[in-house]
C-alpha cells in the first residue's frame, strides 16, 4: 500500500499548493479593493529579531556600540542665518560629508545671502535633500528641492521611503528612482556616494528596485548633538566631526524636547502593535541606511525557486504522515496534526529568525508555513474527491482503507 500512500500524498500536495495559490489570489484581490490595507500590515515575522534590542543589537552588538562614522546634529529652531553659522562651524572641523535634511523652499531675504554663501562654500562635501513628486499614474515626475541658490554644486537625494502613509512601518527604501531620463539617488545613497563612490557600485550590482533597511541602531544609540554643542567652542562635540558624515536636520527644539512630526514607525518599535508613538526620526532612519551601505550589510533573500522547492518537499512529507494517521488513527488525528503543525511552524520560524538575525538572510516563511497550515483542511476536501474518483473511475486510493475498517 506504500505506493498508493505516496501517490495520494503527491496529489494531495498539488491540491494543497493549488488551494494556497487560489486563496492568495482571492485575498490579494480583496486587499486591492480595500483602501489602506497595507497600513494594517504592521508586523512581519522578522520583527521578532528586533524584540531583543533592549539588550543587544541585531547582530549581537552591544547597544553601547555605535557607528562612529555618522553624527546627527539638531538644528532646533534656528533661523537661516544661524543655520549658516552652524554649518560653518561644522565645516571648520573637516567632516567628510555634510548632509542637510532641510528644505529651503521660500525666500527669506534677510537670511538667504549668508546661508547661500556658506552652502556654496561647502558644496564639494554637501548633500541636500529633496522630495520626489508623482503624477496621477504614480510615476516619479520630478524632485522638489530647495531654491536653486542653495543647491549650487551640491548633490541632491530624495528622502521618500517606501510606505503608503506615516502610519506604515518603514521597512524599505528605493536606492534609485528614474525621473525622466535621469536616475536620482535616495538621500542616504547620495551621502554614501559622496563618502565613498565605490560603495555605490556594489549597491547597483544588487539590482534591487527596493532594499530592506537593515536596522542596527535605535534612535538613542546614534551619536546626536544639539546645535549649541557644535557652536560652543569649548564643547567636546567638535572633535567628533573630523572625517565623519554629519547629518544636519530637525530633531526637536532640543534633544531633551523631542517632537514626533518627522518620526516614523520602524521594526525597532517594541510597542508598535500597541499603537504607541513612532519611534525613530527620518534622520535616524537615514543613518541606519547609510551604515548599512558603508558596511555592506545588505539583507539578501533566499531565492523563491528554492523556497518553493523546500515548501513542496515539506508539504509532501507532511501529507504522507497526515494521510497515514488520518486512515490508521483517525480518532487521534487532530491531536497528532496540531502537534506536528505546531512543532513544524516553530522550527520554520526559528530558522527564519536565526537566518535573518545572524546572516542577514530573509526567507518568505509564508511559502513554507501556509501549505502546512492548510493541510488538514485540504485533506477533508481531498478525501471525498479521491473516494468519488475511486467509485466513478476506479482510481485506487490509500484513503479507501479508512472506510474498509
Amino acid at each position: 500500500m506504500k505506493p498508493l500512500l505516496y501517490r495520494d500524498a503527491f496529489f494531495a500536495t498539488i491540491f494543497v499548493i493549488a488551494l494556497y495559490l487560489l486563496l492568495k489570489l482571492v485575498i490579494l484581490n480583496i486587499h486591492f479593493l480595500e483602501p489602506g490595507h497595507e497600513e494594517k500590515k504592521d508586523f512581519e515575522m522578522t520583527d521578532l529579531v528586533y524584540s531583543k534590542f533592549s539588550s543587544e543589537n541585531k547582530n549581537g552588538v552591544s547597544v553601547t556600540d555605535r557607528d562612529t562614522n555618522i553624527v546627527m546634529v539638531n538644528i532646533g529652531n534656528l533661523t537661516r542665518k544661524e543655520i549658516a553659522e552652524l554649518l560653518d562651524s561644522i565645516n571648520s572641523h573637516n567632516p567628510k560629508v555634510i548632509a542637510l535634511d532641510v528644505l529651503f523652499s521660500a525666500n527669506k531675504q534677510d537670511d538667504d545671502t549668508s546661508l547661500a554663501t556658506v552652502l556654496k562654500k561647502i558644496s564639494n562635501k554637501l548633500v541636500m535633500v529633496g522630495m520626489l513628486a508623482y503624477d496621477e499614474q504614480e510615476n516619479a515626475s520630478g524632485i522638489e528641492s530647495s531654491q536653486s541658490q542653495f543647491n549650487v554644486g551640491a548633490k541632491i537625494g530624495y528622502t521618500n521611503f517606501v510606505t503608503n502613509s506615516m502610519l506604515s512601518v518603514v521597512r524599505y527604501f528605493a536606492p534609485f528612482t528614474k525621473v525622466g531620463n535621469e536616475e536620482v539617488p535616495a538621500f542616504p545613497v547620495a551621502i554614501a556616494e559622496k563618502y565613498n563612490p565605490a560603495l555605490i557600485e556594489k549597491l547597483k550590482r544588487r539590482g534591487n528596485e527596493k532594499e530592506i533597511i537593515n536596522y542596527q541602531y535605535t534612535q538613542k544609540n546614534i551619536y546626536a548633538y544639539d546645535h549649541k554643542d557644535i557652536t560652543d567652542q569649548n564643547s567636546g562635540a567638535l572633535s567628533n566631526l573630523m572625517g565623519k558624515i554629519v547629518l544636519v536636520g530637525y530633531l526637536g527644539s532640543d534633544l531633551d524636547h523631542v517632537v514626533t512630526e518627522d518620526y516614523h514607525y520602524t521594526p525597532m518599535n517594541e510597542g508598535k502593535n500597541k499603537k504607541t508613538d513612532p519611534d525613530m526620526s527620518g534622520l535616524a532612519i537615514h543613518a541606519n541606511i547609510i551604515s548599512m551601505i558603508l558596511h555592506g550589510k545588505y539583507i539578501s533573500h533566499v531565492p523563491k525557486w528554492l523556497m518553493w522547492t523546500i515548501s513542496i518537499i515539506l508539504c509532501f512529507l507532511h501529507m504522507i504522515f497526515f494521510i497515514q494517521y488520518f486512515v490508521k488513527k483517525h480518532l487521534w488525528f487532530h491531536l497528532y496534526f496540531k502537534t506536528i503543525q505546531f512543532v513544524s511552524s516553530a522550527i520554520i520560524i526559528g530558522i527564519a529568525v536565526g537566518l535573518y538575525g545572524k546572516w542577514d538572510l530573509r526567507m518568505e516563511t509564508e511559502i513554507l508555513l501556509a501549505p502546512i497550515l492548510l493541510s488538514v483542511d485540504a485533506l477533508y476536501f481531498f478525501e471525498p474527491l479521491m473516494l468519488w474518483l475511486n467509485k466513478k473511475r476506479g482510481i485506487k486510493t490509500y484513503l479507501i482503507m479508512l472506510h474498509d475498517h
